[in-house]
């Protein structure tokens, strides 16, 4: 994914301030999928609401709607959208203050480092003449309240109030030399694991993208649900990942004779040399509900590498035992 630094909006002594996530709630839309594929394009999440989110949609950028994020559906017909602490909070809190930091996690809040609103048109809804019910619901709360977090925490996060400040925004993300990698804390949730987050990058000539399901491809429900009953919710998303595979010029595939017993015995190594952040039983609890997996795709994904290529792109399979030693190779795809 990429990211970027980027200054707060016509704010000459602003701090740069990384962004990796942004809400976007506005009632102009002018300009807003410009904006949208700009962000997305330098791999920010997009948190949204209503018609935003629908705009984002339609125009097929990725978002994640704020009801799912805070797992609190939009209320009384659209007057409590964002007053949730998993929004202000993820505006609010100070990015390095220990307190602050051990406070969102638990909460399980993250960082909302851009916001992109507009207010409620009142002085014009009033200036035409609309009726007394019409007015007071054009009095914004959910917008100014946004509005002001952002001001309150504007070391850390940037402020767009208005589609005539979107170029400047857009011009900042493309000036950007920066790339972001997600980091992974294997001890959060009681061992379970989950992302810790984004951690900047300088630029690269090369970028190696490692993933255990990187070049996964869907095998349909009937086959993926006689792997494993719950796969089929899996293999239904994994379309979804041709878009980021796309990008990629080439694929080295390592192949294991048998996947799920060489993972575990290789986490199982690690977690021990590096003083047991997980014991056995967690190890196998994590390393488990990767398997069916590795028995429904891995099959193919080597069958490509070996011959027509993953996504008929240059590939190497490279043959590991279980002493992480090469025992072969094989190139696939065009030269």
């Amino acid at each position: 994914m990429a990211a970027h630094t980027i200054a707060s909006i016509g704010g000459k002594e602003a701090e740069d301030v990384p962004i990796r996530r942004a809400l976007l709630s506005v009632s102009d839309k002018t300009g807003l999928v410009a904006l949208g594929e700009a962000l997305h394009a330098k791999g920010v999440e997009l948190l949204s609401t209503g018609g935003t989110a629908k705009a984002l949609r339609a125009a097929g950028i990725p978002v994640v709607d704020v009801a799912d994020y805070t797992g609190f559906p939009e209320m009384l017909g659209g007057r409590v959208k964002t007053l949730h602490p998993k929004v202000h909070g993820g505006i609010m809190y100070v990015r390095g203050n220990a307190e602050h930091e051990a406070s969102v996690k638990e909460a399980g809040i993250k960082g909302i480092d851009l916001v992109v609103l507009n207010l409620y048109a009142f002085e014009a809804t009033v200036a035409k003449g609309a009726d007394f019910g019409t007015c007071v619901e054009n009095v914004d709360i959910g917008g100014p309240s946004m509005l002001r977090s952002s001001a309150k925490n504007h070391r850390y996060v940037t402020i767009a109030t208005a589609p005539d400040q979107y170029a400047e925004l857009i011009a900042s993300l493309a000036a950007t030399g920066e790339a972001s990698a997600p980091r992974y804390d294997k001890s959060a949730f009681s061992g379970r694991g989950d992302r810790a987050g984004m951690e900047a990058v300088a630029a690269a000539d090369l970028v190696l993208i490692e993933g255990w399901m990187a070049g996964f491809k869907p095998v349909g429900a009937a086959r993926a649900a006689a792997v494993d009953e719950g796969l089929p919710a899996v293999d239904a998303k994994l379309r979804a990942y041709d878009a980021w595979d796309a990008h990629a010029d080439a694929w080295l595939v390592v192949a294991l004779a048998t996947p799920g017993e060489t993972v575990y015995g290789w986490r199982l190594e690690a977690e021990r040399r590096a003083g047991g952040g997980l014991s056995d039983a967690q190890v196998k609890d994590f390393v488990d509900r990767f398997l069916p997996s590795y028995a429904a795709y891995c099959p193919a994904l080597y069958a490509a590498a070996r011959s027509g290529g993953v996504d008929g792109k240059p590939s190497l399979c490279v043959e590991v035992d279980a002493s992480r030693g090469p025992v072969g190779a094989v190139a696939g795809g065009p030269p």
